[in-house]
Order: C-alpha cells, then structure tokens, then sequence
C-alpha cells in the first residue's frame, strides 16, 4: 500500500491512467495501479486501465485482514513505470500497488524527497511527526544512495566471487601454460 504522492516523490511516471487520488479514501471503491510488468504478463494485448481484479477465495491464501479481505474486486485506474532493484539482466517484477488510505496498515515508511543534508533533515522529520504524533517512533533513517546499495548489495557481492573466480582461473592456465 502507498500514499498518493508515493509515486511522484520517486519520480516515477504514470504512463496511462491516473495515480491516487483525495477520492479513493477509505469506503470509495477499491483501486489499485500496477506497473508496466504487471500488465505485460497478466494484459498484454488489452488496455489495463478498468481491469477489475478479483479476491483470493481460497482461506487458506488470503489473511483475514489483507487488501482483499472483504471480497471486492479492485480495479486498475492507473499503470506506472516499472521502477526499483533487480538482479542485472533479469526484467523487472510486476507490482500491484493499493491506496494506503483505503488499506490502512499498522506500519509506515515515510519517503521524503530533498536536496538537504542527512543530519538536519532527520531532526526536521522527528518534529513533524511528533507534530502529528509524538508517540510514533520514528527510526532507521537512509539516504536514497543507502537503499540503492542494499538492493545491488546480492548482485554485487555474486559480482566479486565471479571476478575473484576467473583470477583464479587465469591463474591456474598461467601456471598450466608454464609447465
């Protein structure tokens, strides 16, 4: 689930449709947007846009209070860019995004867009949300550059073995080639 601005704040474009809006508040009816993978797998030759997408039935699956809990379907108002981390040359996941204000969650993960410094943007953070809540703890403050690293950090480190790999081996048809 992500708030209305989510998608603007990253900077990432819609390419069809809309994003959120005041109107798909908690009660309105169900909306979601989904990325460009999502509609080259699941839509590839139809217009995304009014797709309604339907619950999972099966108990089993589903979580009592997930988005799709009350059973009703949730159409697809909006398509955006694909954006975030993947493995070098894989293509990247589909995603299905819900309004938070219609799934509210008990966790939130505040993006805030600037050209500031660390140190003083963190304490600017804490004061406006303790304006709103001074009992909501706010911890783990990253920079966008952060984030990129943990992402890549699997490709990196799979990077690193393959190099020191193909040392070793040309190592080993130096001393081949020697003998």
């Amino acid at each position: 689930t992500v708030s209305k601005e989510y998608f603007s704040t990253l900077g990432v474009p819609v390419r069809m449709g809309r994003g959120f809006a005041d109107q798909d508040g908690y009660g309105s009816p169900p909306v979601a947007v989904v990325n460009e993978a999502f509609v080259r797998l699941y839509w590839p030759d139809q217009d995304p846009l009014g797709q309604r997408l339907l619950p999972e039935t099966d108990p089993a699956r589903t979580y009592s209070d997930g988005p799709f809990a009350g059973g009703e379907p949730v159409e697809v108002v909006g398509v955006v860019a694909d954006f975030g981390a993947t493995f070098y040359g894989e293509a990247p996941s589909p995603a299905l995004y819900l309004s938070q204000a219609q799934y509210p969650g008990s966790g939130l993960t505040l993006l805030v867009r600037t050209n500031g410094d660390m140190p003083n943007l963190v304490s600017t953070v804490r004061e406006a949300v303790a304006g709103v809540d001074a009992g909501a703890p706010v911890t783990g403050f990253r920079t966008g550059g952060e984030m990129v690293d943990s992402w890549l950090r699997e490709s990196r480190t799979i990077g690193a073995a393959l190099g020191v790999m193909a040392l070793l081996a040309l190592g080993m048809a130096v001393l081949g080639l020697y003998g």
